[in-house]
């Protein structure tokens, strides 16, 4: 049987990122479980839902003293992730996810941004577009992409994986963008499962999980 071995990033800032998980991972906690609950975390956190948020955080409570509990380490690692993708402009939590938890599995490779970034000069050489739709978004990229060229456009993203919508959602999130991410299999057309909605603002944007509210894709008119 092959053993996975989990690998560096890309980016230096993702390393950091590495040794604050691996400390989680050797107080004996499952590296996918980490990853899942540190999403939640912080879109939990980003929403003020504290009562998920705590049901999450509830799991890792321990006698460490303060500053060293476990729940301080998820902190360390938002803290990173954020300074993380203010000194590169990079998508670090889909670096973060190819080398420590995918590993490729299944072919799921995400697309390199210098490609991400040539795709969408090439889109918005022909014309702008205001509104962008990606039916296999990943972590987000190409939407990010094509952000830095028209950041007034409106972004929608759609992945099967949950993981991915989470955190293309976080990513536009943290990239101030106007954006709707779902959770949905856009080849047979289904109703998606989960949807979050992201709102650039002069103060960094906010989010919300999409509950009670059509969960079809905005009409372009309802956009502009």
């Amino acid at each position: 049987m092959a053993i996975r071995k989990a690998t560096g990033g890309f980016y230096p800032q993702t390393n950091k990122i590495i040794k604050e998980f691996e400390k989680l991972m050797g107080r004996g906690f499952d590296r996918s479980r980490i990853f899942n609950d540190w999403l939640d975390i912080m879109l939990y956190a980003f929403q003020l839902d504290d009562e998920n948020y705590f049901k999450v955080i509830h799991k890792y409570k321990d006698e460490n003293p303060i500053e060293k509990r476990n729940i301080d380490i998820f902190a360390d690692m938002t803290g990173l992730l954020m300074l993380g993708m203010k000194e590169t402009d990079a998508d670090l939590l889909g670096d973060f996810f190819q080398c420590q938890i995918t590993f490729g599995e299944n072919g799921q490779y995400f697309t390199p941004q210098n490609i991400c970034d040539f795709m969408a000069k090439i889109v918005s050489g022909k014309k702008e577009q205001p509104m962008v739709n990606d039916c296999a978004c990943g972590s987000g990229r190409m939407l990010l992409a094509y952000n830095k060229l028209n950041p007034d456009a409106y972004f929608i993203g759609q992945d099967l994986d949950i993981r991915c919508v989470k955190m293309c959602a976080l990513n536009c999130l943290f990239f101030n963008m106007n954006a709707t991410i779902q959770c949905v299999n856009t080849l047979s057309n289904d109703k998606p499962f989960r949807v979050w909605k992201t709102q650039k603002s002069y103060l960094g944007g906010r989010i919300k999980e999409v509950v009670e509210e059509d969960l079809n894709p905005p009409l372009l008119s309802e956009v502009l």
